[in-house]
């Protein structure tokens, strides 16, 4: 009786892990379904329009079929997740990307979305580039950051400059550290220091802010930027272009471009507001400018 218990018990083992790797090999073909469905219902309009068109038109859509072969690939997709019917001219030659030009039919990328996490996670590599954690790293072993100066690097370069200059002014009789800074100068100092204020609202939102705002914190802070009637008039009577700042903080915090950033996701929205932004810049004025240093100690 002993033995017919175990017996069972081993099969209702090797049921549920088999019926564990039928489900994760249903979540894989979804995934590749989600990803070359697509580009296989384009192939396939394109093949119907094709078929009725002439000489001239044929060539034409052979060389829509080309790009959106090459668009799939290079979007991730495998050529075997897509039906040989659709790999062009001559399916024997390989994948079909341009005029005579074929690929293997193995070329592309097998891997789902976790695997290819848990892989960036040992390599430092996301899709063959670094990740955004491993550039942060070097960055702070090297100042650099994807070719350029750090915000912190190039933040201290310029108020030691800064800083030079005040105690050259002291030292000859000024009692202002600002006296006769330029207006350029002023609003570099202001536009530094409020990026600065910028990184640590981000920080704040990460760390201290409700669910929403922990998972979005660089989309609170340019909101707070664009809508916040403190931080507008702080960044008015300091002559700081918000617009400066909120490029500042997107290619730091998010290593990304403006256009980038606000054409996807919940930043869409603010696209309008941010490109409202004038872009004439008002003179920085001294005395503001020691109020938003206050302001920032504040803050931290």
């Amino acid at each position: 009786m002993l033995q017919d218990q175990t017996s069972g018990y081993k099969d209702s083992v090797s049921d549920i892990i088999n019926r564990a790797k039928a489900f994760a090999k249903a979540i894989v073909d979804y995934q590749k379904e989600q990803r070359s469905a697509p580009y296989a219902g384009t192939l396939r309009d394109i093949g119907e329009m094709f078929a009725a068109a002439d000489a001239k038109r044929k060539a034409q859509f052979n060389q829509q079929a080309n790009k959106v072969r090459a668009d799939y690939l290079a979007s991730g997709g495998s050529p075997m997740d897509l039906p040989r019917e659709l790999w062009g001219s001559d399916p024997s030659q390989g994948f079909q990307v341009g005029e005579g030009k074929f690929v293997p039919g193995y070329t592309g990328d097998n891997l789902s979305y976790g695997q290819k996490e848990r892989l960036a996670a040992l390599t430092g590599l996301f899709e063959g580039k670094p990740t955004f954690a491993r550039q942060v790293e070097e960055a702070g072993l090297t100042g650099m950051y994807q070719g350029k100066p750090t915000f912190a690097r190039e933040m201290a370069e310029k108020n030691y400059a800064l800083d030079v200059q005040r105690e050259r002014r002291l030292g000859a009789g000024a009692s202002d550290p600002f006296a006769g800074l330029t207006q350029n100068e002023l609003r570099n100092a202001a536009t530094d220091l409020m990026t600065q204020l910028g990184l640590d609202l981000y920080e704040h939102y990460r760390t201290k802010g409700d669910q929403a705002q922990r998972g979005q914190p660089l989309f609170f802070t340019i909101q707070d930027l664009l809508r916040n009637p403190k931080y507008i008039s702080m960044a008015d009577k300091n002559g700081v272009s918000r617009k400066q700042v909120i490029n500042n903080l997107i290619a730091i915090l998010a290593g990304n471009s403006p256009e980038g950033y606000f054409s996807t996701g919940a930043a869409v929205p603010l696209k309008p507001l941010y490109e409202a932004l004038a872009g004439k810049e008002l003179g920085a004025q001294k005395d503001s400018l020691e109020m938003l240093k206050q302001v920032l100690g504040q803050n931290q």
